[in-house]
C-alpha cells in the first residue's frame, strides 16, 4: 500500500514538472509579434454641447397709410340753380371777365352775360343762395335789391344821390354781401348805363 502511495505521488511530481504550461514566465520573454487587426480602440465620444437657438428679431417697418386730405371745395356761386366760378380780385377796376370776381370778402361782380350774372334780374328779395370760397361754404339770404345809374367811373346815383362804389361794394355798411352786375343800355366794351345790385346777409 505505501509503495503504491509512493509511486502516485512521484508520477504526480513528474507530470507537474515536466508540464510547459506551468512555467512561470520570467521578464526576459520577448512578444514578438502583435497583430494589430484585432487590437479594438475604443473612442470615448467628446460631450455633446446643446445648441442654443439665438431668437431672430426683425424690425418690420409699419407704414402707416395717410389719410388723403378732404378735397377742397372749388371756389361757387350757387344761386338760382346756377353754380358759377368765383375768383379773388385786388380791385373792383378788374375787369371780370367770364367768371364772378369776389373783392373785399364783401363784393360779387360779374358782366351781364348769359354764362355769368345775366340771369341776376330773375333773383328776388328773400331768395337764398350759398357761396363757398377757400373751403368754407355760407349761406345768405337777399336783403334788397337796387338798381343804380352810373354817375361815373367811381360812383353811383340813386335818386339824385351819388354813392361811391366802395360804399356800395361794403354792402352800404349794414349788408354783409354785395352782388353787382350791369343794366340798362349797352355802352359797349361790357359797360352800360346802370348797375343791378343785390344786398344779402348770412343766415
Amino acid at each position: 500500500m505505501f509503495k503504491k502511495t509512493l509511486i502516485l505521488l512521484l508520477s504526480s511530481f513528474f507530470t507537474i514538472a515536466g508540464a510547459p504550461e506551468f512555467l512561470i514566465a520570467s521578464e526576459d520573454v520577448e512578444v514578438s509579434s502583435i497583430n494589430n487587426a484585432k487590437i479594438v480602440q475604443t473612442v470615448v465620444p467628446e460631450p455633446v454641447k446643446p445648441v442654443v437657438s439665438t431668437p431672430v428679431v426683425r424690425t418690420v417697418k409699419t407704414t402707416t397709410a395717410k389719410a388723403a386730405a378732404p378735397k377742397q371745395a372749388a371756389n361757387r356761386l350757387n344761386i338760382a340753380g346756377r353754380s358759377l366760378t368765383v375768383e379773388y380780385s385786388s380791385s373792383t377796376a378788374i375787369d371780370a371777365g367770364r367768371v364772378v370776381k369776389f373783392y373785399n370778402n364783401k363784393f360779387l361782380y360779374g358782366h351781364n352775360s348769359a354764362n355769368v350774372f345775366g340771369f341776376l334780374p330773375s333773383v328776388g328779395v328773400g331768395q337764398t343762395f350759398t357761396l363757398t370760397y377757400n373751403g368754407v361754404t355760407t349761406t345768405y339770404q337777399v336783403m334788397e335789391k337796387v338798381e343804380y345809374a352810373k354817375a361815373s367811373p367811381t360812383t353811383l346815383s340813386l335818386n339824385g344821390r351819388e354813392y361811391s362804389m366802395a360804399y356800395i361794394a361794403k354792402g352800404m355798411n349794414k349788408y354783409s354781401l354785395t352782388l353787382m352786375t350791369c343794366s340798362g343800355q349797352s355802352l359797349g366794351r361790357g359797360d352800360a348805363t346802370h348797375r343791378l345790385v343785390l344786398y344779402a346777409n348770412a343766415i
